[in-house]
C-alpha cells in the first residue's frame, strides 16, 4: 500500500505539482513508522529536489522521527546510507539534530551522533562544537567540554566569542574562578572581542566569593576593551560595593546608570536596598523600595526576603512582617531563606506564638526546614530551657536526614 502511495507521490513530482508538506510528513512518517526507511534513501535525491522550493528538509524530517521513536540506532543507519550513497548532507541541518537530540536531555545519544557526523560527514562547524560544549556545560561536566574545546582544534575549527563564552561561564559557575579568569584572558589576547554578558558572568563570580578587587580589575578591562556597560554589569558592581559595605561608590553608579539612560532592574533595586540596610539606613532603602515601585517595577521574591532580612536584623519584626503579607498577597511564595529570617526573628523576641504561626506555615506552603531552621528552633528552644523540646527537634531533624550544623547549635548567640 505504501509502495503505491509513495510512486504515485513521486509521478506527481515529477510533473511538477505542488505538494503540501504536511502530506509529505504523513507520507514519510507512514515510510519510518513501518521501517521502510530504504525506500526513503533510494528516492532521496527526487525527494529533496521535489521538496526544495518549500523549505522542507526529508532529512530533518526523517531523523527527528527516528529519535522521537527511541529508534537512535535506525536514525543513525539512515544518515550513514545517505553519506555512502554519496548524498551530500548539510551540517546545519545536523547541527539542528544535534540540538534537539540534547534538548530531548539525551546528552549520550547527542556525543553518539557527534561523533557519527565527525566520522562520516558533513565536516563539523564551530556552531556543531558550541552545541555540545554548551549541553556538557550546563550539565557541569566541564572536563568533557573541554575534550571536545580540543577535538575543535584538532579539526582546525577556530573557537569563537559563543565557544569561549560558553566555556568562561561554565567554569564559573563551577566555582573554578581562576581558570574562568585565565581562559578569559586567553580569549582577549587572541582577539576575541568578547561581549558584555561575558565580563558580567566574570564579575557576579568573584562578587559571590567578595573579591571585589578582581570585580573592579575585570570591570575596567572590559570598558579599556571598548564594551559600555549595561544595566546587569552596573548592578553586579554595586552588589560588589554594597557587600563590602561602600555604600556610596554604589550610589554614585547607581546615578550612573540612570545618566545612561537604563533602567534600573531588579537586581539594582534589590542590591542598593541591601546595602542601605546594612549600612543602618532602613530610610534610603525604604525609599529606594518606593521609588521602584513608582517605577512600575515590580518586586520579585529576592527584593521582598532583601527587605524582610534587613528590617528583622534592625528590630523592626513588625514592619518585615507588613512586607511579608503584602509579598503574599501579590501572589509571591517566600522561600525558606525568608521564613527563616522570620522564624529567628520571633525566637530572639521570644515570641512562641510567632515561632509557631510560622513554622506551620512552613508546611502550608509545602517549604521544607533546613538545618538553618532547625538550628533557630533549638536555640530558641534552649534560651527558653524548654531543653526537651530542642532535643526532640534534635531527633526530629536526623530522622528526616538533615545533617545538623553542631557548631551553631553549641555556639549560636
Amino acid at each position: 500500500m505504501f509502495g503505491k502511495s509513495f510512486d504515485i507521490f513521486m509521478h506527481v513530482c515529477v510533473k511538477g505539482i505542488f505538494v503540501s508538506p504536511n502530506v509529505v510528513s504523513l507520507l514519510l512518517g507512514s515510510l519510518v513508522d513501518s521501517h521502510c526507511a530504504d525506500v526513503i534513501v533510494d528516492k532521496y535525491g527526487e525527494l529533496c529536489s521535489a521538496m526544495r522550493e518549500q523549505s522542507f528538509s526529508v532529512y530533518e524530517f526523517v531523523m527527528n522521527r527516528f529519535m522521537n521513536r527511541g529508534e537512535v540506532e535506525m536514525g543513525f543507519g539512515f544518515h550513514k546510507a545517505l553519506i555512502e550513497g554519496g548524498f551530500g548532507l548539510d551540517i546545519i541541518t545536523c547541527n539542528k539534530i544535534l540540538k534537539a537530540i540534547w534538548m530531548q536531555n539525551d546528552i549520550g545519544v547527542a556525543d553518539d551522533y557527534f561523533n557519527m557526523v565527525l566520522r562520516t560527514g558533513p565536516k563539523p562547524n564551530v556552531v556543531t562544537f558550541s552545541t555540545l560544549i554548551d549541553a556538557y556545560c550546563k550539565e557541569r561536566n566541564l572536563d568533557k567540554a573541554f575534550v571536545l574545546f580540543d577535538v575543535m582544534a584538532g579539526n582546525g575549527v577556530a573557537p569563537d566569542l559563543i565557544v569561549y563564552s560558553i566555556l568562561i561561564d561554565g567554569l564559573f559557575k563551577a566555582g573554578r574562578l581562576e581558570d574562568g579568569h585565565r581562559l578569559l584572558l586567553v580569549a582577549l589576547d587572541k582577539g576575541i572581542k568578547l561581549d558584555v554578558i561575558g565580563f558580567s558572568s566574570a564579575m557576579d563570580a568573584y562578587v559571590k566569593i567578595g573579591d571585589l578587587g578582581r570585580v573592579s580589575q575585570i570591570y575596567k578591562r572590559m570598558l579599556n576593551e571598548g564594551i559600555s556597560p549595561n544595566v546587569v554589569s552596573c548592578s553586579i558592581l554595586i552588589k560588589g560595593f554594597c557587600q563590602n559595605g561602600r555604600i556610596l561608590e554604589a550610589c554614585g553608579l547607581f546615578v550612573q546608570i540612570l545618566k545612561l539612560g537604563f533602567e534600573p532592574s531588579i537586581l539594582t533595586y534589590s542590591a542598593l536596598i541591601a546595602g542601605f540596610f546594612k549600612s543602618g539606613n532602613v530610610r534610603d532603602g525604604l525609599y529606594l523600595y518606593e521609588d521602584m515601585i513608582k517605577k512600575r517595577c515590580e518586586p520579585d521574591t529576592i527584593v521582598y526576603s532583601v527587605l524582610i532580612n534587613g528590617l528583622c536584623k534592625q528590630g523592626l519584626v513588625g514592619d518585615a512582617l507588613r512586607f511579608f503579607f503584602q509579598a503574599m498577597n501579590r501572589g509571591l511564595s517566600p522561600n525558606v531563606f525568608t521564613l527563616n529570617t522570620l522564624l529567628d526573628s520571633f525566637c530572639r523576641l521570644k515570641c512562641i506564638v510567632g515561632v509557631m504561626k510560622v513554622y506551620n506555615l512552613m508546611g502550608m506552603l509545602n517549604i521544607k526546614a533546613d538545618t538553618v531552621t532547625y538550628t533557630i528552633l533549638i536555640k530558641g528552644a534552649a534560651q527558653l530551657g524548654r531543653v526537651d523540646e530542642a532535643l526532640l527537634l534534635f531527633f526530629q531533624m536526623l530522622k528526616k536526614d538533615i545533617k545538623p550544623d553542631v557548631y551553631n547549635i553549641l555556639h549560636s548567640d
